[in-house]
């Protein structure tokens, strides 16, 4: 902890009860105007009281703004309040969770009557899902699952992104969510991938999975192959983002091998593995969050670390690292940002579902029938990984996809519109599985939507027009449930308001609720786990240079990350100064707008022109 933090904390401390005066006195000559003075009071008022977050009056989308701002000036302060904003938000989360779901019964046999088994096989693929939240009140009669997808979220007509955020993001949105969440459609409380960032997509989730898609041979992936077979179901902009990680893989692999550090399989796959489960990581931190906290509207190249090293403060106590990591229940539904699906892109997944499920009628398919068909599915493929196709790609000679195919995808996903958050905009196709969704928390007792606001210390709704600003919403809601209390998490997180687009820090517009939780869950996600935090060391990656695939000019640095995948492994297919490479999560017109207007020159030197791939 640096002097000027314990002088700041002390002078703050010393008069608790003109908490305002204090910081104002304390930053009269540091040019600090009086709304940043405010928002800084409010983060500090909040630590130590501990008071619910009144996220209506976007504190931290502030708080983001002046970190992005007063960073290259003012690093100290920024340091200190990035500090009690990761603090706040790693708070969040209980660790280790305290209940599971599907666990509400004594074993015959006496088995798993203690919580404290979790220290040695927490986060463990296959282990039951965590239960964050309590049903602090019961639920009194509860609506028909179809009814509530038909009335308050099926998508009628597309309602475009108003951030102009491209459907390439949620094609590495897409990629997270099944990396951290894949529920035995047989018993819904167990998740078969691990609780962790770890690429379980393209590596797998157990040996006999990572066996399939290993040569055996100088630490290598088979050619453009992954893992998970959920992926086949997914726009084909997925699985072509997929691959330029298993081509990162191979890339790495061969660099540590003529290095001459390791020459056996083992050692080069594992440490590649690392490595590149760490540009995951990073482009997870820079690119993903920085989108959606909208830091690429910015010329600053500050983000949001969670995994920092920080020690014990006045205001704030230590924050330890790789305590382990069990995703919950509750965060399964959290992710399923299906109103963000482009318009082709979901016209393409309805017709796979009726091409899988042998129908035209998706609507009637029951979830029983759904399940079964999905496995009929899943054993027609070819047992090898290595064989598997989507889209009607064709594979070469060597097993490769060709490079033109693989740019096709991701720079049409660039030239996609996502959808927007908010209600009635999850596509028809995916009625099937919003109904399943429903109907499996209320048999795993998912809490309601108010339980998880008070549980991340938010103010809980009051009416159903303090949750949505539409009031014919507000009606549809309450002839469903009558009691704002009533509002199951899933139909609630779909339906209530959203934050305002382009504003700095919520720049994606996502629900209210949504947005502070998925920073709460980043945060537990990357800072409890010991290969993203103490065992990323250089040791364990072989004396990594993190530089290794950057772009030998500068001139385009923009703190992102993901534009070192596209340009390394596919080659010449984008200019290096392409924003398709640069800002691949942006509709291009949208991106040359934001950086016209940014505060930089840099957009003078970028190519808006669409890749001839």
């Amino acid at each position: 902890m640096s002097k000027w933090s314990l002088k700041f904390e002390k002078a703050i401390l010393s008069s608790p009860g003109d908490l305002k005066h204090e910081i104002s006195k304390y930053f009269e000559s540091s040019e600090m105007i009086e709304k940043e003075i405010n928002v800084i009071h409010e983060l500090v008022h909040t630590a130590l009281h501990q008071d619910p977050i009144d996220d209506s009056k976007y504190m931290m989308e502030d708080l983001i703004q002046i970190m992005s701002k007063r960073y290259s000036k003012y690093p100290e302060l920024v340091n200190f309040l990035e500090r009690l904003m990761v603090t706040q938000l790693w708070n969040d989360i209980t660790k280790p969770p305290s209940m599971l779901a599907g666990y509400s019964y004594r074993s015959s046999d006496g088995s798993d009557y203690s919580r404290l088994r979790l220290y040695s096989q927490i986060g463990k693929a296959g282990s039951q899902y965590a239960r964050s939240v309590p049903i602090q009140k019961p639920f009194s009669k509860l609506p028909d699952a179809g009814q509530i997808f038909d009335s308050v979220m099926k998508r009628d007509k597309f309602i475009p992104h108003g951030s102009g955020i491209s459907a390439t993001m949620f094609y590495l949105a897409i990629i997270i969510t099944h990396d951290l969440f894949n529920s035995d459609p047989l018993n819904y409380s167990i998740n078969r991938n691990s609780s962790y960032a770890d690429l379980s997509p393209l590596y797998g989730n157990s040996d006999e999975e990572q066996a399939k898609v290993r040569t055996g041979v100088l630490g290598h992936l088979k050619p453009d192959t992954f893992a998970d077979s959920r992926m086949l179901t997914q726009p084909p902009g997925v699985g072509s983002l997929l691959i330029l990680f298993s081509r990162n893989h191979n890339y790495i692999a061969d660099y540590l091998y003529k290095t001459g550090i390791f020459k056996d399989d083992e050692h080069l796959f594992q440490t590649a593995r690392l490595i590149n489960c760490g540009y995951y990581l990073k482009i997870i931190l820079r690119d993903y969050l920085g989108a959606i906290l909208g830091l690429d509207r910015t010329p600053s190249n500050w983000f949001l670390d969670p995994t920092k090293p920080y020690g014990s403060s006045l205001l704030s106590g230590p924050l330890p690292t790789g305590t382990g990591n069990q995703v919950s229940i509750e965060f399964n539904y959290i992710y399923r940002w299906h109103p963000a699906i482009s318009d082709a892109d979901a016209e393409w997944i309805e017709n796979e579902f009726k091409r899988i499920l042998e129908t035209d009628n998706l609507e009637n398919v029951e979830p029983n029938t759904f399940v079964k068909k999905m496995i009929e599915w899943n054993r027609t493929l070819p047992k090898e990984p290595s064989k598997w196709t989507f889209n009607n790609m064709k594979r070469d000679e060597n097993g490769k996809f060709p490079d033109r195919d693989i740019a096709k995808e991701l720079i049409e996903g660039t030239e996609k519109i996502a959808g927007a958050f908010g209600a009635n905009n999850i596509p028809p196709a995916l009625r099937i599985i919003e109904i399943a969704g429903i109907q499996a928390a209320r048999e795993l007792g998912v809490c309601s939507l108010n339980d998880l606001r008070k549980f991340l210390n938010l103010v809980p709704y009051a009416s159903f027009e303090d949750m949505t600003a539409d009031k014919e919403l507000a009606t549809k809601l309450k002839t469903l449930y009558g009691d704002i209390n009533n509002v199951e998490l899933y139909p609630g997180l779909m339906t209530e308001k959203t934050k305002p687009v382009d504003k700095l820090g919520s720049a994606i517009a996502l629900p209210f609720t949504v947005s502070r939780a998925i920073l709460s869950d980043a945060a537990n996600l990357v800072r409890n786990d010991r290969f993203a935090t103490d065992d990323l060391n250089q040791h364990n990656i072989g004396y990594w240079d993190w530089k290794n695939l950057e772009l030998p000019d500068k001139q385009f640095e923009s703190g992102s990350i993901i534009h070192q995948l596209i340009l390394k492994h596919l080659p010449g297919r984008y200019p290096n100064n392409s924003v398709y490479a640069l800002y691949p999560f942006l509709l291009p017109t949208k991106a040359k707008e934001i950086l016209q207007h940014r505060g930089d020159e840099l957009w003078k030197f970028i190519d808006f022109s669409r890749p001839k791939f």
